[in-house]
């Protein structure tokens, strides 16, 4: 069983008064929003309430409020409106949603509690963090709450884990915090079991315009969102412009190498300081090139890095532990269930005698055995910067004898586990030993292994000899009930030295301080004419706000006013556009009737031309043949054509007799009618022509 834990007890909801001008100095009247630093943002804090309100900023929700919320929980599920349902969920609304955190996870709402959220919480000043996990609000009730950030300035920390978010309402939920100026902490990652979210590809691409106007949000969580090397082409495109991100989960999105590719590339220009790569797949190829950007990252900000479960052996684990040799920045490596084995056991504990910055490593499901623990034991001799080391789930058994010859020396290996191994009595024995010279380890793991009589002899250890062992987790061995009573009371005995000692050193600084008295009084008044003049401008602000309020009232007709004259013109235009789509479908009907007539024009003109076409080809034939029967005609009666060009010339020859016979007649007959006329031949006939009148006179 484990031992060394702390009691938990009831903290009284009665407020107490500070007790000297000292505690009196820290202020509770802080701006709503903006109590909570983002750097305390971390889920365990929030579970574990290491913040409280003052009594001005503790506020609850009205019961009208919470019957609104009740009644599309139930709309949600398909479930009756019943008294004791909604008395319990009554009882629950008071204890998760008062002062500054506002909690409803795994409550089963969906989009009709999405729009009841938006009206309770749309006038609400006061609430810095929302947790709404594993609910199902999908696309549409996603939407629905990115219009309530879109104008809110209090909200610093969303989670909306689990909620089947898919691209559309990612999309909308993005575009809505492209203006906010308040959240710092977004998470949609994924919860196990069912409702996961799935941004996807579009989702990623429309987070890149959000992180390229939005600099204020910090921390991003985006694990199991399936965007894979894709979407991270687009998440880089945004990261690439943001150097406000500092926290950046990215596990389970099926990255591969390609992913892990772009990111190395794209990283040197961020300010990341923890990121996540957990089962990624990203494989040893994938490593290197996180080791070559690494090793030209001058500048490096990345302070925890996890890459567990990611396919790595000891080919990509080399290169990246030379990359380590080299680097100062990380604190914080997990390598777990990678099987790079003992020969990368053996990388890390040559790169662990070389680094002098590294912290914390984890090396859980490692496939390390003996002689992997012992290199990284020998290393621990040379290393005096690593706090903390856990080789739990790996096949160590005599290899627990090296590394706990190790610790004898080393002084600052602060936890270790080794839980989940097959340590017997023998490595036992040696870890007693190491306890009863070691002064710095203060937790130890040695939960599952195949320890018994030896379980006596750590508990001697504990008892005479180690002072600072405070936490000890000795379950599932086969401890005898003796050694079990030993161990747990020497714990609570070193677990009250170590507060002892902690006391004495706060009351050490405290007089160190206590010159400073003075100067923190004159602090004190300042802070106090500070507040002062704070509290004058909030009076102001108040002022201001209520002549704003009556000027909205004023103004509110006027728009309401205009609002109906310009619908009223919206749907004169409406119905002129509806004319005109009628008109311009009739026309567009026409246009296509011509084309198709046209078309037909076309069709039949082709056809035409090649009839013509056709038709010259074969006149031009038969033409030819023509000419080639005259020919033959004319070769074949040849005499004939002499013959009537004889002919022919003769008969030119009598047309010319004949016309000159012709002349000669009327040359004749005119000096015939001279003759005539000079003969009086004209007179005697005019004569008989006037007898004749006077006779019948």
């Amino acid at each position: 069983m484990k031992s060394g834990t702390k009691r938990k007890t009831k903290r009284s909801k009665k407020k107490t008064q500070p007790t000297n001008m000292h505690d009196d100095m820290i202020q509770k009247h802080l701006a709503p929003g903006l109590i909570v630093a983002k750097k305390y943002l971390t889920p365990e804090l929030i579970n574990n309430e290491a913040f409280q309100p003052s009594q001005e900023q503790q506020v609850q929700i009205t019961p009208l409020q919470m019957r609104q919320l009740y009644e599309a929980k139930c709309a949600d599920q398909q479930l009756p409106i019943i008294d004791s349902r909604e008395e319990r969920f009554f009882e629950l609304m008071y204890k998760s949603c008062n002062g500054l955190l506002f909690s409803l996870k795994e409550h089963g709402l969906g989009i009709h509690a999405a729009h009841a959220l938006v009206n309770v919480l749309a006038d609400n000043d006061t609430y810095s963090i929302l947790e709404l996990s594993g609910n199902r609000f999908r696309d549409e009730g996603t939407a629905a709450l990115a219009e309530l950030l879109r104008y809110n300035f209090t909200v610093v920390r969303l989670d909306l884990r689990s909620n089947d978010i898919g691209y559309k309402g990612a999309r909308a939920l993005f575009a809505a915090l492209i203006n906010n100026s308040t959240l710092t902490s977004l998470d949609l990652s994924g919860l196990s079991g069912i409702n996961r979210n799935h941004i996807g590809i579009k989702g990623a691409k429309a987070l890149s315009t959000l992180l390229q106007h939005n600099h204020i949000i910090s921390h991003l969580n985006l694990a199991s969102n399936g965007m894979g090397p894709e979407g991270i082409k687009y998440l880089c495109a945004g990261l690439e412009s943001n150097v406000n991100i500092e926290y950046l989960d990215l596990a389970s999105n099926n990255l591969k190498e390609l992913g892990a590719d772009t990111l190395s590339n794209s990283i040197r220009r961020t300010n990341i300081s923890r990121l996540n790569l957990e089962r990624n797949q990203i494989g040893d190829r994938g490593l290197m090139k996180l080791a070559q950007a690494l090793l030209s990252w001058q500048e490096c900000t990345i302070t925890h890095l996890d890459l567990g479960y990611n396919n790595i052996s000891v080919n990509g684990l080399k290169e990246f532990c030379m990359a380590l040799k080299a680097n100062t920045s990380i604190r914080t490596l997990k390598l777990d269930g990678n099987d790079f084995g003992n020969a990368g056991a053996e990388e890390i504990a040559s790169m662990l005698e070389v680094n002098r910055h590294l912290t914390s490593i984890t090396l859980s499901r490692c496939e390390i055995e003996n002689p992997g623990c012992e290199a990284i034991g020998l290393s621990m001799k040379e290393n005096n910067s690593l706090i903390h080391l856990d080789l739990s789930s790996n096949y160590i058994d005599s290899g627990a004898y090296g590394l706990s010859s190790a610790l004898i020396h080393n002084k600052a290996l602060q936890s270790l586990s080794l839980a989940n191994n097959r340590i017997d009595d023998q490595g036992g024995e040696h870890i007693a030993k190491m306890l009863n010279l070691n002064k710095f380890l203060l937790n130890l793991n040695l939960k599952q292994n195949d320890m018994k009589d030896s379980g006596e002899k750590i508990a001697e250890a504990l008892k005479t000899k180690n002072r600072t062992l405070l936490a000890l987790d000795f379950s599932y061995n086969n401890f005898s009930y003796k050694s079990y009573s030993l161990i747990r009371e020497s714990l609570k005995k070193n677990n009250r030295l170590y507060k002892q000692q902690a006391k004495a050193k706060r009351k050490e600084t405290i007089e160190t301080l206590l010159p400073n008295e003075d100067e923190l009084v004159r602090v004190r008044e300042e802070i106090e004419k500070e507040l002062k003049l704070k509290e004058e401008a909030e009076q102001s602000l108040i002022d201001a706000k209520e002549a704003f309020v009556e000027m909205k009232a004023k103004y509110a007709k006027e728009i309401e006013e205009t609002e109906d004259a310009y619908n009223k013109k919206i749907e004169e235009r409406k119905d002129a556009s509806r004319q005109f789509d009628a008109k311009s479908s009739q026309s567009n009907k026409e246009i296509a009737q011509f084309e198709q007539n046209v078309k037909k024009l076309e069709n039949r003109l082709s056809a035409e031309k090649q009839r013509l076409v056709q038709t010259e080809q074969e006149l031009k034939e038969m033409t030819e043949k023509i000419e080639q029967q005259k020919q033959k005609f004319k070769n074949e009666n040849k005499a004939v054509y002499d013959e009537l060009d004889d002919v022919s010339l003769k008969l030119d020859q009598v047309q010319k007799e004949s016309d000159d016979f012709q002349m000669e007649h009327e040359l004749l007959k005119r000096k015939l009618e001279a003759y005539k006329k000079a003969a009086g031949l004209d007179g005697k006939k005019k004569g008989k022509k006037g007898k004749g009148k006077r006779g019948r006179k």
